[in-house]
């Protein structure tokens, strides 16, 4: 038995083979196809020139599709029709424009929405596996980016946020399980000069009244989380499981830590942690899950000499032990995970109570000179 049928050739008309051509924004520049062909179509054998135009400021980048691997930086570009291809041109502006309802630099490309001249980022799910998402870049037409509403899942490794960020809502971040590098961590200021606040979003509240932000939950982020001066609280969760970190500076006005804020901090690294203003309210499980010998707090020596509420909070023997009363194996534990600063930092105690917010077994140190407190967990 004999069967026959036809044989559909995709892409293929009695005019040729199909080229499809994906166009850049408008807004920095476009392909010019040569010859031209109504409907896309071209005889087979024909060559096909593609070429580049675009603003002065913009980078030719590369050619994606159906382009051999040795053309894909080749401008202008000849193509042989010898079956459909589809070719899209890749550009890069050091800036974003407004494309409708994104905005892109010809590489990156963000869903957005608007209040006034201010700009949320909707969404980047887009973005490939460890990729840089960099929103630092300005906008043309005199708007700012000020908030980011969700990256939740994408391969991100590295985040460039803009001075003018003055909103993270919640899980913007969360499970972005390439994420080790954000910069400047809310280090913004406003027309006048003073810190831009930052407020980071609410998830959801727990039985307990506890409100939860989720904002990194999840990312290996480190050695260092560095927070500006922007930073006035820090909700539930925002930075749990980040316990890879080595340096964390808290901002100095910082007024707040809530329940598991930092929850692992030290689980798999020894870690200073910088107080740089007055001493914040934490509550009792803001660090919680560490492992207490490897992780340290710093807070300025004027603020412990001066009788302030770290002074008074260091020098309370129902909280802290100093050091002369601690034995030589905890002496020794501390000088075992700390051997860098044991000869410049005076250890002055451990922590007895967590009710402070600061584990039972945290270590803390003053400098010998005027300068910085380490509290050691």
């Amino acid at each position: 038995m004999s069967w026959y049928g036809e044989i559909e050739l995709v892409g293929y008309a009695d005019a040729g083979w199909k080229l499809s051509v994906t166009q850049p924004s408008s807004l920095l520049g476009s392909v010019t196809i040569s010859p031209s062909s109504p409907d896309g179509y071209y005889a087979p054998g024909t060559v096909v020139t593609l070429s580049v135009d675009k603003t002065n400021d913009v980078e030719f980048v590369k050619w994606t599709g159906d382009v051999p691997d040795a053309d894909i930086a080749t401008a202008p570009l000849a193509l042989t029709m010898d079956r459909p291809k589809n070719v899209s041109l890749v550009l890069k502006a050091p800036y974003f424009v407004v494309d409708g309802s994104y905005i892109t630099d010809g590489w990156q490309k963000y869903g957005i929405t608007f209040s006034g001249s201010e700009i949320s980022i909707a969404g980047c799910s887009s973005l490939g596996s460890n990729s840089v998402m960099d929103v630092s870049l300005p906008v043309k037409g005199g708007y700012s980016i000020v908030s980011i509403n969700g990256c939740t899942g994408v391969g991100l490794k590295t985040l460039l946020l803009p001075e003018t960020i003055k909103t993270l809502a919640h899980r913007a971040f969360v499970n972005c399980s390439s994420l080790t590098s954000i910069s400047p961590m809310f280090f913004g200021t406003d027309s006048g000069g003073a810190p831009l606040p930052i407020t980071f979003g609410i998830h959801d509240t727990t039985s307990a009244g506890v409100q939860r932000g989720l904002q990194f939950q999840g990312p290996p982020l480190g050695p260092d989380i560095l927070l500006g001066p922007g930073v006035t609280s820090i909700p539930a969760y925002t930075f749990r499981n980040c316990s890879i970190v080595t340096n964390l500076s808290l901002g100095a006005n910082v007024t707040s830590l809530a329940a598991n804020a930092f929850e692992q901090l030290g689980k798999s690294a020894n870690v200073s942690v910088v107080f740089e203003g007055a001493k914040p309210t934490l509550a009792a499980s803001a660090f919680s899950a560490t492992t207490p010998a490897k992780v340290r707090f710093l807070l300025s020596w004027y603020g412990y000499r001066d009788n302030s509420p770290w002074a008074q909070f260091a020098t309370d023997t129902t909280k802290v032990t100093p050091w002369a009363n601690l034995s030589a194996a905890d002496q020794a534990t501390y000088a075992a995970n700390f051997p860098a600063k044991i000869a410049t930092h005076n250890p002055y105690g451990k922590v007895i109570s967590s009710a402070d917010g600061f584990p039972a077994g945290s270590w803390i140190c003053i400098k010998k000179a005027p300068g910085t407190v380490f509290f050691v967990l």
